[in-house]
């Protein structure tokens, strides 16, 4: 929620405002983010950039195909899930802008 307080604020500022200080406030927060949310049920991944999670996904699938334990074949359905969601706000975010 604070993340988003923060970037509805950074919405605000006018368009005189130097970008060094919007790239900086978003730099910032993009850090709080990445240092905050870091693991998904004991997996690491990425909130702020889709490519590890991509590498990550693969490498959790051809692990459940070659191990086939239980546990292994619970972590490729919780990247796709992440992936997917980057997708769709990249969507999203193509339509609303």
């Amino acid at each position: 929620m604070c993340l988003i307080l923060h970037f509805k604020c950074i919405s605000l500022i006018s368009y005189t405002t130097p970008n060094v200080i919007v790239t900086v406030v978003i730099s910032f927060v993009s850090a709080v983010q990445v240092s905050s949310f870091r693991k998904l049920a004991g997996s690491t991944y990425n909130t702020t950039m889709i490519t590890g999670n991509l590498r990550s996904a693969t490498l959790e699938v051809y692990t459940a195909a070659t191990k086939k334990t239980v546990n292994q074949l619970c972590k490729p359905p919780r990247f796709s899930t992440i992936n997917l969601h980057f997708l769709a706000g990249a969507i999203l975010g193509e339509l609303l802008t």
